[in-house]
Order: structure tokens, then sequence, then C-alpha cells
């Protein structure tokens, strides 16, 4: 039962439930701040991600145009794009940037 049902037959007080619902709003947008935090470092980590690879490729074909032997792959060979799910799930957030969601 909410506390707002309690509030209407006599159980708890007028501002005990105003704040717990107050309580709850605010939890709720602090949940949805820090979802947002996540997802947006997850993009700028793919992002990132992809600049490297795309950089460490082009290094490798310009190589093997040179005629010089490649380092590590073949000029050609695909680059596994990670997740943003995936990433976010395992991307710590530094606590100043959850006490800044907080506010």
């Amino acid at each position: 039962m909410m506390l707002a049902d309690e509030y209407m037959t006599g159980r708890v007080g007028a501002a005990d439930a105003v704040r717990a619902e107050q309580e709850r709003e605010r939890d709720r947008r602090r949940r949805e701040r820090v979802e947002e935090l996540l997802q947006v470092r997850a993009e700028g980590l793919i992002a990132k991600r992809l600049a490297r690879a795309r950089a460490a490729r082009d290094a490798q074909r310009a190589a093997a145009a040179a005629g010089r032997a490649p380092v590590a792959e073949p000029a050609g060979a695909a680059v596994a794009e990670p997740v943003p799910a995936r990433v976010a799930e395992h991307a710590p957030v530094p606590e100043r940037e959850l006490a800044h969601a907080g506010r």
C-alpha cells in the first residue's frame, strides 16, 4: 500500500506521505541521471576505442602499402566493436559524478 493510500485511510500524516512521495521521485530522477551518465560514458569509451582501432588499421595499411610487414594483424583484419550496454556495465562511475547527479 502506498503512503498516499495510507494517508487517505488516516494511518499516516500528510507531511509523511508528501515527504515519502518526494523521496521516491528524487530517487527515481537520481537513478535516471546515473543511467544517462553511464550511457554517455560508454558511448565516449566506444568512440575512443573505435578511433584507436581505425588509427591502428590505417597505420598497418600504410605500412603494407609501403612494403613493410604489418606488426600485429593483417591490414584488412576486422575490429570487434564493443556493445554500449556491456561497456556501461563495467565502467565504474566516479563518486564525484554520482554526487553531481544527485543535485
